[in-house]
């Protein structure tokens, strides 16, 4: 099994990524020198969007599994007897869209 990460949500404090939590834990640090070849600026962006993305993450795994799920999809009928899918309107299947995303965001490909 393998470990959990640390609890989100995390916030930027300085050049450290930090849990919210009291108390607080350093999660990690984006700082320059020899070992990272990059500006301040794009350091503390670094930063900012490792945190969105982490904070984002369980939500949007959420929402990918509804619709990765069959059971919430149907197929609608029109007026005239005929039926058509999600599919059909859309030109994709959008549940075969949250699986490949989905599999993705949980380390699965």
């Amino acid at each position: 099994m393998s470990a959990q990460h640390t609890p989100t949500p995390w916030e930027v404090n300085g050049n450290a990524i930090e849990t919210v939590a009291v108390p607080s834990y350093v999660i990690g640090s984006v700082y320059e020198g020899e070992l990272v070849d990059i500006d301040a600026a794009t350091a503390d962006a670094n930063a900012e969007f490792i945190c969105r993305a982490a904070n984002s993450h369980e939500e949007l795994v959420r929402v990918l599994k509804w619709f990765a799920d069959p059971d919430n999809w149907r197929e609608e009928q029109l007026s005239e007897g005929f039926y058509f899918s999600a599919e059909w309107k859309l030109g994709f299947d959008p549940r075969e869209m949250a699986k490949r995303v989905l599999a993705k965001a949980e380390g699965r490909s």
